[in-house]
């Protein structure tokens, strides 16, 4: 990294304690170098500019660029070998463990998964009735074995759907999954091999990074945000992983120049480009984003394979999803589906198609919910954690706060024992430890429980 590019994000990263305290400028530096490396935009082992080429990059003295590195190198975030240089660490430094309080289980919130309340169970029980004929022929006919790639009802309405948003879709370019993570398995276990090398954001999805490791894939991490192209052509990926909705956890949304090049890099380095659609809605402010392959040329859109699921299938139980392809890639998936039983059952996909056709009414309601559960969640966040900092995203389902400071496994772990379950940073991080500073919080919960929830973690 040069002392240019590394001067630049450290002008751009948070100040202790949000700005409002004073500090030695060497403990703003070495704050600044450690907020970039715990969130992911300088990678492990990254060589570091030389001292005195960064105080000449920062206009500071090289006694002040000393002293910061001499820090970070007791907390363990760099390492400097004589006549060699400085790096980042391989890992972020692992938090201490921490004493655990006792709280009472049935008090306990859990805001580390992002669900919303299902469809009502009357509404439900209309579904299964007037399904019952259909579930009833289709279990007796033995036809999940007949279709591999999913119903052909629910095929059609998917492409339908896509068709809808300017995406014109064939059925035969739709495979029904077992669900987004179904998805990511049936493709990495068709396209990848042990060991081959995947492009992914960081921070990123935990279900995501979990089928990945399973599969013994070799991850190259890209900071959410940055350039893509050089990271595709240096590290010629078997395959890329992307959110093309608002990303999980940072709430940010690829621009159409940014989809472009990403498939315009995947082309040249013959990668397949994974765009995971599961977060396309709800839009809370403004327009939502857009399927990852619109606009995107021909040669460029046969390379990517886009997973999604009918909004509120999670948050009823139901294990369904699709995936969008080419035609030949679709049938290729289709025949490694049949053969790993990783599809979605006839049932699932029965409710999922009432769930499709009644697309709009479900995602309005879930808009009007999520509108005022995110003012609700921020409204406390100010008045009880003043000092901690977060980017109101235009959708999606959370926050990505940072707490201004180191810790953030050691607070999940006291919450924890005092009846809040949350997700620390280091869950969507590619490398153990990292995003320390950061927690991921949902605004999936009503207002009232988002409040004692923010009481709680304040408390400890």
């Amino acid at each position: 990294m040069t002392a240019g590019a590394l001067a630049r994000m450290v002008r751009e990263a948070p100040q202790p304690d949000g700005g409002h305290g004073h500090h030695p400028a060497y403990q703003v530096l070495a704050h600044a170098v450690r907020t970039l490396i715990l969130d992911g935009r300088i990678s492990p082992r990254t060589k570091v500019p030389a001292e005195r080429e960064l105080a000449t990059a920062l206009g500071m003295s090289r006694t002040t660029v000393t002293a910061a590195y001499d820090l970070l190198r007791r907390e363990a975030f760099l390492e400097s070998r004589r006549g060699s240089g400085t790096w980042t660490v391989s890992t972020a430094p692992q938090p201490q463990p921490v004493l655990r309080l006792v709280y009472g289980e049935a008090d306990q919130i859990d805001m580390a998964r992002p669900i919303l309340a299902g469809p009502s169970s009357e509404n439900l029980a209309r579904v299964l009735s007037e399904a019952a004929p259909l579930i009833a022929a289709h279990l007796s006919d033995a036809a999940p074995g007949r279709h591999p790639a999913g119903l052909p009802d629910l095929r059609a309405a998917v492409a339908e759907h896509y068709t809808c948003r300017g995406l014109p879709t064939t059925p035969d370019q739709i495979v029904m999954t077992g669900g987004p993570r179904a998805g990511m398995a049936l493709a990495t276990g068709l396209f990848c091999g042990s060991e081959d090398r995947v492009l992914v954001e960081n921070p990123t999805h935990p279900e995501a990074l979990a089928v990945l490791r399973s599969r013994g894939l070799r991850l190259i991490p890209v900071p959410v945000g940055a350039a893509l192209t050089s990271a595709f052509l240096q590290s010629v990926p078997r395959l890329a992983y992307l959110s093309a909705g608002y990303q999980v956890p940072t709430g940010t949304v690829l621009s159409a120049e940014s989809r472009l090049e990403a498939a315009d890099a995947a082309r040249r380095a013959g990668t397949w480009l994974v765009a995971d659609e599961t977060a396309l809605e709800p839009a809370l402010d403004g327009d939502g984003p857009e399927p990852f392959a619109l606009g995107i040329p021909r040669a460029a859109a046969d390379q990517v394979i886009a997973i999604g699921a009918p909004t509120g299938t999670p948050e009823a139980g139901l294990h369904v999803g699709w995936i969008r392809t080419t035609v030949s890639a679709a049938a290729a998936l289709a025949r490694h589906q049949a053969a790993t039983g990783l599809g979605g059952s006839v049932l699932d996909q029965i409710v999922a198609l009432d769930m499709l056709r009644r697309h709009d009414t479900v995602l309005a309601e879930r808009r009007a919910a999520l509108r005022e559960r995110r003012a609700a969640l921020e409204t406390v966040l100010a008045r009880h954690l003043p000092q901690w900092s977060w980017r109101s995203p235009a959708g999606g389902v959370g926050l990505w706060a940072d707490t201004g400071r180191t810790g953030a496994a050691a607070l999940a772990r006291r919450a924890a024992g005092a009846g809040l379950t949350i997700a620390d940073g280091s869950r969507f991080g590619v490398d153990p430890g990292s995003f320390d500073q950061r927690l991921h919080l949902p605004y999936t919960l009503p207002p009232a429980v988002l409040a004692e929830a923010v009481r709680r973690l304040a408390a400890v």
